[in-house]
């Protein structure tokens, strides 16, 4: 099976993005014990130091900074685009 691949809006000073870093830290564990295969990509409208601050230890496999999310059609955070 290949490797999903999670896109996640998400922006500094957002309580439900924080609130969902473990979820994101839960899937780099079940992915460390070879139970899934993910890729996690985050689209912030912040700078990807700030963004690297708020996922804490979660690494992301890209993150895509300075993107105004309404561009993309995104009216809350955090977002998730499923195919």
């Amino acid at each position: 099976m290949g490797a999903m691949t999670l896109v996640a809006a998400i922006r500094y000073g957002c309580p439900h993005c924080e609130n969902a870093v473990p979820f994101y830290r839960q899937s780099r564990l079940l992915e460390s014990k070879h139970y899934i295969r993910v890729h996690l990509v985050f689209v912030a409208p912040d700078d990807s130091k700030t963004i690297q601050n708020l996922l804490g230890s979660v690494s992301a496999d890209r993150i895509i900074p300075g993107i105004p999310l309404a561009l993309l059609g995104v009216t809350g955070t955090p977002y998730t685009v499923d195919d």
